[in-house]
């Protein structure tokens, strides 16, 4: 154990680097013991490190661990840049081989690999310095191994793994260590020390686990794919070896792991598909990826690796309900598909069969199976898939957040043994509130809930000084301004984060980005001094061509930070994010979508309000403790920040914030339907009411019901035994496994009255018809009503604007959507041409007469709404006219990507479908093909012509578009060669 004094002034030492990392005034500083006796507090350290690595010998247990923690954290100031130049007498790099190397023993291999970053392998001399700082740099060469007489061994243990090498290793350490040997003193506590990194490599590494328990399969590819990467990958983290030890590689029907977020989930992902395909070549994966956001970045980085580097097939589809030729030829051609459970859905009803094709399932983000917006169809796709008798299926759930996984698991098929827990983080979170001591002076106070020193007050955190202006000193009284003030301080220790529930200009997102706007005017640290200006200038630049340089989205750019929320379009989130990701930008404004599976190297995350306003009971209600629980998981990336913090800002949110981080009263997983119900009762409660069809036909929960049914029934379930498959459909569902006996109750109650609607269907034979197009069931009537599918002009359209298409298309939508109510339909018809003919963001707000903020909800109307109810009555209209073999308009078949691309011909969505990735290059390169007059056959024969062009083509983009789209179309040529 760690004596008191030394403990004490390890934290000590963590409170001073705090002060130097915040860059705050430090007038305590004379009063910490430690730095008055430096020596003696480094030679009390390396006492201890003797100790605690003899304890390492006999037991990692995890107090040991801890203790080889806390002495890293006391050596780690005599070496880090900015805190070393306090202290003389240390040899700099050797001592931060001895913190790196406790990183490692202690699981914290990506602090480590961060650590030894700073310091150049020239600085170290000796073979044994060399050996450490090779291997825990993760970076080996064979030059190396040539060098270095025992780095040599551990290259041919991973290449090989044979444990030959580690044996006569650790012979020649025994041997170095041995009594009879006269070495240097700093010489033998670097070789004891290599010593302890080979003990717990020998069963740390990725041969012992894979061959321990995947026996069957030759990991050699696999193994050598992982110490391809950059930076290499030697070992599992603890969370991954959790999962292998459990049975991941061995399972049956189904397993689940539940781990903290950015704790190698993607890498677990990684395993289970090269097992999966080691083991059956032919086989097929689906990779289910709730949000559009995680589905792009896995094919950016998951997809890109097993497809370069093993060979594997990865293709990804998200994105509306209409099944596209590329979405064919993806399933077609890949070994593992990565899909939003929504766009799967689509493409299953479309493609009859393809259901069948995929045997592994892997469930990513699995806590949104009863999310309000998504979890619909990621509960009824999964009772879906886990009930098709003709394919023995095995799944993989994976989350940071069910306290209740043991249900979910079991519900999958899965048995009590075929779960994994971890609470393993390859970093540490720490909690820090912020607290006011008068009008301009705050502190910080550090590990609120524990005992001191390990907690600690950052005095003056934010003073006077840092509210000054050129007018006085700025007026800090609204959370709002405390938040903005916490985030730009904090900016001086790394890449910032800040978070609120919404993104409107009075507390959300937009608020704070005006209030951010105003603070430049202190003496706070700004953000374009963090910033890397060259790239902050072209996404300004960039926006400006989009929203206009009035928007504050193109403001907050100009200033050197950025915003992220929902309404903004997918593109934007994404080249946000890369800013984010690629460090060019270092502070984020954001709602929950930074939770949505996105990973980013922020190092602190400032709470606004830990609370949402609910309408229903019109007061303010904390947010889900598991969703608070999945964001501030995104502090303190592994490989990129060496710990991350989170500032808590208004003092109603400290309880809420300290159940999270010591994962106390998470809220169970219940599924989707689960909610529906709950709606429906509370509707039934608050009217004094009784349930019936009437009563459903009025709420939009009703459709949810219907589509369970609808989606769930057999394609040829005969009528007399409809009740009894709807029976049966219900108790497959996530929300009947674990409900009490009046839920069940109520859920068949509910579905029988709904099965009174749907027996008519079934009886005319129209399940087909309603399952492909997607018209709810209480609109289908009306639809047969309204749609004349017989017009003669339906087989003559050329224009996705031709009034006659238009004129009756939007006859149909407005007996039937829900139009925003303050857009006339003319107005509505106007900003929609507006956008298929090529306008941005700002000129579909001209044609509303309206701000851009508007437009983008205008767009998400069009790419959601309007697509999906124009959609199901383009299919309706095909279904019907290939019935009467009529033909159907090609424009009006491909009609809802017009809307969702804003494109107004086949030649801009033929580039959309070849995925050009962005909407400005497909205007300008479609207009390069116009004014050449180049003609093209099809799809392929379009992308042979840009590639084969590719300096014409540069060279007439070159000041006719953003220098950001250029980028792109680099980075589109660079991939398809």
């Amino acid at each position: 154990m760690i004596y008191q004094e030394l403990k004490r002034w390890i934290a000590q030492s963590e409170s001073w680097q705090a002060f130097i990392d915040y860059n705050i005034a430090n007038e305590e500083q004379a009063n910490y013991t430690f730095y008055n006796r430096p020596q003696d507090f480094y030679i009390s350290l390396l006492t201890k490190l003797q100790d605690i690595l003899d304890q390492f010998r006999e037991e990692e247990s995890d107090d040991v661990k801890k203790n080889l923690l806390s002495i890293a954290k006391g050596l780690e100031i005599y070496s880090l840049r900015g805190k070393r130049e306090n202290f003389s007498g240390v040899n700099y790099s050797r001592n931060m081989l001895y913190v790196a190397s406790l990183y490692y023993l202690a699981d914290f291999p990506a602090t480590s690999f961060l650590l030894l970053k700073q310091f150049p392998h020239e600085e170290f001399q000796t073979n044994i310095e060399k050996f450490i700082y090779y291997f825990l740099s993760k970076n080996y060469t064979r030059k190396q191994g040539y060098e270095n007489p025992y780095f040599r061994y551990i290259i041919e243990y991973l290449r090989q793994g044979n444990n030959e090498s580690i044996d006569i290793l650790r012979g020649i350490f025994d041997n170095i260590l041995s009594p009879d040997n006269q070495i240097e003193s700093h010489l033998f506590v670097l070789t004891y020390i290599a010593k302890s990194i080979l003990k717990k490599f020998s069963t740390n590494n990725l041969w012992y686990d894979l061959t321990e328990y995947g026996a069957e399969i030759d990991w050699k590819t696999y193994v050598r794919f992982n110490i391809g990467k950059s930076p290499q990958i030697w070992s599992f983290f603890p969370s991954q070896q959790t999962a292998i030890r459990s049975g991941l590689l061995t399972f049956d029907k189904a397993f689940s792991l539940q781990t903290p977020t950015s704790s190698g989930k993607t890498s677990i992902a990684e395993l289970v598909i090269f097992n999966e395909l080691s083991r059956n070549p032919e086989s097929k994966i689906l990779y289910l990826a709730p949000f559009r956001a995680l589905a792009s970045e896995l094919k950016n980085n998951l997809g890109r690796n097993l497809t370069s580097k093993l060979g594997i097939k990865v293709k990804t589809i998200y994105g509306g309900n209409i099944v596209t030729d590329s979405d064919r030829l993806s399933i077609e051609q890949s070994n593992v598909l990565i899909s939003t459970p929504e766009k799967f859905m689509a493409i299953e009803l479309g493609l009859s069969g393809m259901l069948d094709d995929f045997q592994t399932v892997i469930c990513d983000e699995g806590h949104l199976i009863d999310n309000t917006t998504r979890g619909i169809s990621y509960e009824l796709l999964l009772s879906r898939l886990k009930n098709t008798e003709s394919v023995e299926r095995r799944f993989v759930f994976l989350s940071a957040i069910i306290p209740n996984i043991e249900i979910i698991n079991s519900w999958l098929g899965g048995s009590d043994n075929d779960i994994a827990r971890s609470n393993y983080r390859p970093t540490e979170i720490e909690l820090a509130f912020l607290t006011q001591v008068s009008a301009s002076h705050f502190n910080l106070e550090v590990n609120p809930n524990d005992e001191f020193p390990t907690k600690y007050i950052l005095n003056r955190f934010l003073s006077t000084n840092d509210f000054s202006t050129l007018n006085g000193v700025y007026n800090v009284s609204t959370f709002k301004s405390k938040t903005v003030a916490a985030a730009l301080k904090s900016l001086n220790s790394g890449a910032v984060a800040i978070f609120s529930p919404t993104k409107d200009y009075n507390q959300g997102v937009a608020g704070i980005a005006s209030e951010l706007l105003n603070q430049l005017s202190t003496s706070l640290p700004k953000p374009i001094q963090f910033c890397d200006t060259d790239e902050i200038a072209k996404i300004e630049d960039y926006l400006n061509y989009i929203f206009s340089n009035n928007y504050l989205l193109a403001k907050c750019a100009k200033e050197g930070f950025l915003f992220h929320h929902g309404d903004l379009p997918q593109f934007i989130r994404e080249l946000i994010e890369n800013s984010i990701r690629d460090e060019k930008v270092k502070l984020l404004i954001c709602t929950s979508t930074l939770a949505e599976g996105v990973n980013l190297p922020i190092k602190t995350l400032v709470i606004n309000t830990a609370r949402r306003f609910d309408g229903n009971k019109g007061y303010l209600m904390p947010l889900e403790k598991r969703d608070l629980k999945n964001l501030i998981g995104r502090a303190g990336r592994a490989g990129k920040e060496t710990k991350g913090t989170i500032i808590v800002v208004n003092p109603k949110d400290q309880s809420i914030l300290s159940d999270v981080i010591a994962d106390r009263n998470l809220e169970d997983v219940k599924g989707f339907l689960y909610h529906v119900v709950e709606v429906i009762e509370g509707y039934i409660t608050k009217n004094a009411t009784t349930l019936s069809n009437e009563l459903l036909d009025q709420l939009k929960e009703a459709d949810y019901i219907d589509n369970s049914i609808i989606q769930l029934l057999a394609e040829d379930v005969p009528v007399e035994n409809l009740e009894q498959e709807i029976n049966t459909l219900i108790e497959n569902t996530l929300t009947f496994y674990q409900s009490d006996d009046a839920l069940k109750t109520r859920l068949r109650e509910l579905f029988s009255l709904r099965a009174e609607r749907v027996r008519p269907i079934v009886e005319y034979g129209n399940l087909d018809l309603i399952r492909y197009t997607g018209i709810p069931l209480r609109s289908f009537n009306r639809i047969e009503e309204l749609v004349d599918y017989k017009q003669n002009f339906l087989s003559e359209i050329e224009s996705p604007l031709d009034s006659r298409w238009i004129d009756f298309l939007f006859d149909i939508l407005y007996e039937i959507e829900d139009f925003p109510s303050d857009i006339s339909r003319e107005k509505f018809i106007e900003a929609l041409a507006i956008w298929i003919k090529g306008g941005w963001y700002h000129d579909v707000a001209q044609g509303l007469n309206s701000t851009v903020d508007d437009a983008l909800i205008f767009i998400r109307f069009l790419e959601y709404g309007l697509q999906n109810s124009a959609g199901s009555i383009i299919k309706y209209i095909d279904s019907k006219r290939r019935e009467s073999e009529e033909e159907t308009s090609d424009i009006i078949l491909n009609w809802s990507n017009y809307v969702v691309y804003g494109v107004n011909n086949r030649l801009k969505l033929d580039l959309m479908e070849i995925n050009i990735p962005d909407r400005i290059l497909v205007q300008q390169i479609a207009n390069w093909f116009i004014e050449n007059e180049i003609p093209y056959n099809d799809q392929e024969t379009l992308r042979s012509i840009i590639l084969r062009n590719q300096l014409l083509l540069l060279g007439y983009l070159d000041g006719r578009v953003p220098q950001i789209s250029i980028d792109i179309l680099n980075q589109y040529f660079s991939r398809i060669l």
